[in-house]
């Protein structure tokens, strides 16, 4: 196996929390690690970690928000001199922009293998009403065919992604595969015991299509007849372009319907305190705050769409609600309330099984290593 990888990512926190293990078992595997992520995490403390699992670490101009089309050409112009100096084996990168210029830098040349891995389709696929979605959607379609030509294999987190890649035909007839998400280090999130206080948990960044807003009316309506139940939301402000301001949701904090605990780097503590986990997501690849939950034993509420779905068997190990629906949400917070704890305690031992079955980080991984070994 070649054993000189890049690894280019849009953020130094989400590689490390993500693909943590990956960097660890592809340094066992002899790989020699170079990571690429933006200029602005070149003081993260995220970026010191990953240089001590051994991995060699670069950063280069990249907004994974902005839509300058200068700085773009900057992002790609800094992927073309770094490929061509050091002369990867194989690029393996994550969400659209390290995908996208990636592909593109590497363009014709047949000795890089290039893996690109569609974690989710994020904005620009998630909804195409407004002339600014449909627009970024179809820019993103065309850069999305170009750079695709250059992969070797094209990693998706879930069917209906690459089910979607194939029907627009923008995956070249190129070798395709699903892996289970990112994974879960059943290790580090143990399944603890259900509390019995009624709480209520979210992890998210503030955007619009996690479905925060929506979880915020739920809590206020659930609260006016279930005054001891607790709704809390953990998660960073963000530029995305459906991103939240403060303001947004100032009003459910200042009533009380929800507790905004800001961005918490270790959610392991939050997840043991609830009793419930809440995603109403509108569009996932498969979405890890899922899985960390399972792994520690919670009944899920996620929504029937894309990523989610595949985290919850309807019933058994949580519900499922459609995208969008405050109402629908209620009802499955209301219905998760009646359950005797019986029922609870079974759905949360349904999803440490589903979760070991499927999502196990190191099975994960393994899949990754497999794929990563094909050649162009």
């Amino acid at each position: 196996m070649s054993n000189r990888i890049i690894i280019v990512s849009n953020s130094s926190s989400n590689l490390l929390n993500f693909r943590g293990k990956l960097i660890e078992r592809l340094i066992d595997e002899k790989f020699e690690v170079l990571v690429i992520t933006p200029k602005i995490d070149f003081t993260s403390d995220y970026q010191r970690v990953i240089s001590k699992l051994g991995a060699s670490t670069l950063n280069i101009p990249l907004d994974r928000t902005s839509l300058n089309p200068y700085r773009d050409f900057k992002t790609y112009l800094s992927l073309k001199y770094i490929f061509a100096k050091f002369k990867p084996d194989i690029v393996l990168a994550y969400t659209a922009k390290p995908i996208i210029y990636s592909g593109l830098a590497i363009g014709r040349n047949s000795k890089i293998n290039f893996f690109p891995n569609l974690t989710g389709l994020g904005y620009g696929f998630t909804d195409q009403s407004g002339i600014k979605r449909k627009l970024i959607n179809f820019i993103l379609r065309i850069l999305y065919k170009l750079s695709l030509k250059s992969s070797t294999a094209i990693i998706f987190q879930n069917p209906e992604d690459k089910f979607l890649f194939e029907k627009l035909n923008l995956t070249n007839n190129k070798k395709t595969f699903i892996v289970n998400g990112s994974g879960v280090d059943l290790n580090f999130f143990t399944p603890t015991i259900l509390p019995a206080k009624p709480i209520f948990l979210m992890l998210s960044r503030l955007v619009a299509d996690k479905g925060v807003l929506e979880y915020c009316k739920a809590a206020k309506e659930i609260r006016t007849k279930f005054h001891d139940t607790k709704f809390q939301l953990a998660g960073a402000l963000d530029p995305n372009p459906s991103g939240l301001n403060y303001d947004q949701i100032k009003k459910f904090v200042e009533n009380k319907d929800i507790e905004y605990l800001g961005y918490v780097d270790d959610v392991r503590s939050l997840i043991n305190k609830c009793k419930f986990y809440v995603l109403p997501s509108y569009r996932e690849g498969t979405p890890r705050s899922v899985l960390e939950a399972m792994s520690i034993g919670r009944p899920i509420i996620t929504t029937n769409t894309t990523g989610c779905k595949e985290t919850v068997i309807d019933g058994i190990n949580g519900l499922l609600v459609p995208i969008k629906s405050t109402i629908s949400l209620v009802e499955a917070i209301k219905k998760m309330l009646k359950f005797d704890e019986e029922k609870i305690n079974k759905m949360a031992k349904e999803s440490i099984k589903l979760v070991r079955e499927k999502y196990d980080v190191s099975k994960v991984n393994q899949n990754i290593i497999e794929i990563l070994k094909l050649k162009k």
